[in-house]
């Protein structure tokens, strides 16, 4: 199995990726919404917002889509399989 890089994001470090953490959070927060809701505000207007915010929007999409494996790795092991 191969080793997986810390601090590394699609093959990039972290610093690279995300230049500004927690910039669309505070902007979906100024719009009165949730990330989720902001995401799909975005895509369904992206004439309206600059192509930052346009970027940002696809990065949390596929941060979500990543969590969302992540937490669902897990889900085919039995209550004794946990405990390891």
């Amino acid at each position: 199995m191969a080793k997986k890089k810390k601090g590394k994001l699609f093959g990039k470090p972290r610093s690279k990726v995300v230049k500004h953490p927690g910039a669309f959070s505070r902007k979906a927060e100024e719009h009165g919404q949730s990330t989720s809701q902001f995401i799909k505000t975005v895509e369904a207007h992206p004439e309206r917002y600059s192509a930052q915010t346009r970027k940002q929007a696809g990065l949390a999409k596929a941060f979500q889509t990543m969590r969302r494996k992540k937490r669902h790795k897990g889900a085919n092991k039995t209550f004794k399989e946990w405990g390891k």
